[in-house]
C-alpha cells in the first residue's frame, strides 16, 4: 500500500505539478541561478579550501598562489625551507615496544616524536589538495574544481622553495633568548625559525630563582654521580644548558663524560639529562674508525634535525681525533653529498655531540673542542654504590618540569648585555649563553674544563695523562719527597698485578738507559700495556678511598730500596 501511495505522489509531482505554468513573477531555476542564490546565502563551492584561479600557461603564478595558500596559516603549516630544500615536519609514533606497552597499560596516548623529512612531490600534492583547489567556471556559470596535478607540486619543489618559511630546527622544550622564554605549545615561531611542539604537560615555575634551581640540580639531580671535583659537577650543568640552548647557538663545543672504569654512570648522566630536557631518548651511535662512516652518520643526523647524538662507549684508552668531527663542531653549516646520488646538500648545524668512554682522551684539534666531564667512583665496584634514585631515567622524566624551570631560571641570567668576563673561548655563543649564566650563579668558570694541550699522537696523549698522574702522586707524599719513576713501576708491578702482567711491565722497564732519558714515556707504555684491569689507571690508583674497598694511597712516606709499600 505504501509503495502504491508513493508512486501516486511521484506521478502527481512530475506529470502534473511540473507541467503547470510558472507562477507570475517567478523564473525557472537553472544551475547558474542556483549557484548564484547559494553564494548569496553564504555557500562556498570549495569549502574551506582556497580557490586558486586556473589559467593554462600561467603555471608559475599558480605555483606561487598554491604555496601562499599552504603556508598562510603558520599554526597548521608543516612545510618549510631548509637551505633551498622543502622539508615537512610530522609526528610519528616512537618505535619502542616498551614505550608503547607502557602507554597502553597506563591508558594514555601513544608516545610520539617529531620527524623532519624531505618532501616528495606526491606528499606535497596531497597537502596542497587539502588546502587549495584550482578553480575555473563552466559555460553555465557552474564552478569547476580541477585536481592539482603532481607536475605542479614537482615545479614547486624545484623552483619555489624560497617561498616557504625557513626552518632552523624543531624543539619540544622551552629555550631562553635575551632573557625571554621561547615556549609555544605547537606551531612555527617567526622570530627564531623554530618549529615548537611542546607537550601541554610541560609547565614552568616562573617563581624559581637561579640559585634555587642550581641548588636542586646539584643536590638532587646530580646526587648519584661521583664527579671528580666540583668543577666537573658544574660541567654537567653546562652540558644540560647546552642541551636546552643548542638550537640558538651558531657553534657549540662537544661534551664528553669519561671515567677510569665501567659502571660509573657516564651514559646514564647523558641519557637522564636528555629524557628530562628533550622529553625523548638520545640518539646513540658507535664510534667508527672510518672517517667516511663518521661523516655519513653525522650528516644524516643533521638532516633529521635531531637535537643531539651520543657516541657511546668509546674504546678503552682511545685517543680520539677526527678531522671531520673537528670541522663540524666549529661549523654553522654542514655540506655533504646525499647518499646514493650526486646531489650535494647543505644543512644548518644544530647538533650537540657527546661522547662517553673509559680512560678516553681527545687529541690534536679535538683537544680544544671538547668539554670533558670526569667521573670517579673511587671504589672497586661502582655499580654496588647506594643510589638515591634507583631508576634515575624514569625519575628525571617525571621531574621534567622542575628541571626545565631550574634551567630556564639560570639561562635567563644571560640577558645579552655585554660579553662574559675572562678570556673568551673559540665558541662565542657558548660563552654568552652558557658560561656567563653559570659563572653568575655558581662562581665557577666552566671554560677551565677546556684547558688541555694540543697533542699530535696517541702516545703523546698517554704521556700527558701520566704527567698528571705523577703530579698527583707526588702531591700525595710528604712535602719535599720525590719518588723515582722506576720505584713506582716496581711497586705497582709487585702489589697490583699478576705475574704475567708484571712481566709485561718489567719488559718495558728493562732498558735503564731509556728510563733515564724519558721515564714518563716509558711509564706511559708500561701502564697502558696492562689492559683489562681498571686498577692500572692513574686516576683510580692514586685516588683516596675510605670505604671498605682497597685503599689506593701511598701510605709509607719513606723510600724503600725494594718496593714502595702501602699500595
Amino acid at each position: 500500500e505504501a509503495r502504491a501511495e508513493n508512486i501516486a505522489r511521484m506521478r502527481q509531482q512530475f506529470y502534473e505539478v511540473s507541467q503547470q505554468e510558472t507562477r507570475p513573477g517567478a523564473e525557472p531555476i537553472g544551475m547558474g541561478s542556483l549557484v548564484r542564490l547559494a553564494r548569496e546565502g553564504g555557500w562556498t563551492p570549495y569549502g574551506n579550501r582556497v580557490a586558486v584561479p586556473y589559467e593554462s600557461g600561467a603555471e608559475s603564478t599558480m605555483c606561487s598562489a598554491l604555496v601562499e595558500a599552504l603556508v598562510s596559516d603558520l599554526a597548521v603549516n608543516r612545510h618549510f625551507s631548509i637551505l633551498g630544500e622543502v622539508r615537512d615536519v610530522i609526528r610519528a609514533p616512537v618505535p619502542s615496544v616498551r614505550s608503547v606497552a607502557g602507554a597502553m597499560a597506563a591508558g594514555g596516548a601513544l608516545p610520539e616524536c617529531l620527524v623532519v623529512r624531505k618532501t616528495s612531490s606526491a606528499g606535497l600534492q596531497v597537502a596542497l589538495s587539502e588546502r587549495a583547489v584550482l578553480a575555473s567556471t563552466a559555460r553555465d556559470g557552474t564552478p569547476v574544481a580541477r585536481p592539482i596535478p603532481e607536475t605542479l607540486a614537482a615545479m614547486i619543489l624545484k623552483g619555489k622553495a624560497g617561498d616557504f618559511p625557513p626552518l632552523t630546527g624543531v624543539a619540544e622544550w622551552p629555550m631562553v633568548m635575551n632573557g625571554e622564554v621561547l615556549m609555544r605549545e605547537r606551531g612555527y615561531d617567526v622570530g627564531t625559525g623554530l618549529f615548537f611542539d611542546i607537550d601541554p604537560g610541560v609547565v614552568l615555575d616562573r617563581g624559581v630563582t637561579a640559585e634555587q634551581g642550581w641548588a636542586w640540580i646539584r643536590d638532587e639531580m646530580l646526587a648519584d654521580f661521583p664527579f671528580e671535583s666540583d668543577l666537573h659537577r658544574v660541567g654537567a650543568l653546562a652540558m644540560m644548558l647546552a642541551m636546552m640552548q643548542r638550537p640558538l647557538m651558531r657553534t657549540c663545543p662537544a661534551f664528553a663524560v669519561v671515567a677510569p672504569q665501567p659502571g660509573t654512570g657516564k651514559s646514564t648522566l647523558i641519557e637522564m639529562a636528555a629524557m628530562a630536557i628533550h622529553g625523548s631518548q638520545v640518539a646513540s651511535h658507535a664510534m667508527s674508525n672510518d672517517e667516511g662512516e663518521i661523516r655519513k652518520a653525522l650528516h644524516s643526523l643533521i638532516m633529521a634535525k635531531l637535537p643531539m647524538v651520543m657516541f657511546d662507549n668509546l674504546g678503552r684508552g682511545m685517543a680520539v681525533h677526527s678531522d671531520h668531527l673537528s670541522k663540524l663542531i666549529t661549523s654553522e653549516n654542514s655540506t655533504d653529498r646525499t647518499l646514493g646520488s650526486s646531489e650535494t646538500r647543505r644543512e644548518s648545524n644544530t647538533l650537540l655531540i657527546t661522547f662517553t668512554g673509559n680512560n678516553v682522551s681527545f687529541v690534536r684539534d679535538m683537544a680544544s673542542r671538547v668539554v670533558t666531564i670526569r667521573l670517579n667512583a673511587r671504589t672497586a665496584a661502582p655499580t654496588r654504590r647506594r643510589f638515591r634514585h634507583p631508576d634515575i631515567r624514569a625519575w628525571a622524566y617525571a621531574e621534567r618540569n622542575r628541571l626545565l624551570s631550574a634551567l630556564v631560571a639560570i639561562a635567563a641570567l644571560a640577558d645579552g648585555t655585554g660579553p662574559v668576563e675572562g678570556s673568551p673561548s673559540r665558541f662565542a655563543d657558548y660563552d654568552a649563553l652558557i658560561v656567563k649564566p653559570i659563572l653568575a650563579v655558581t662562581g665557577v668558570d666552566v671554560r677551565d674544563l677546556d684547558v688541555t694541550d694540543d697533542v699530535d699522537a696517541e702516545e703523546d696523549a698517554a704521556v700527558r695523562e701520566v704527567l698528571r698522574a705523577l703530579w698527583t702522586w707526588q702531591q700525595s707524599t710528604n712535602e719535599g719527597q720525590r719518588w723515582r719513576t722506576i720505584d713506582l713501576v716496581e711497586a705497582i708491578a709487585g702489589r697490583a698485578f699478576s705475574d704475567a702482567q708484571t712481566a709485561a711491565i718489567k719488559r718495558f722497564a728493562g732498558d735503564q738507559r731509556e728510563w733515564d732519558n724519558n721515564p714518563t714515556k716509558c711509564l706511559g707504555y708500561a701502564l697502558r700495556s696492562v689492559k683489562g684491569d681498571y686498577r692500572y689507571h692513574p686516576f683510580v690508583a692514586l685516588s683516596r678511598s675510605d670505604g671498605s674497598g682497597v685503599r689506593w694511597v701511598i701510605e709509607n712516606s719513606e723510600p724503600s730500596s725494594e718496593r714502595v709499600g702501602g699500595f
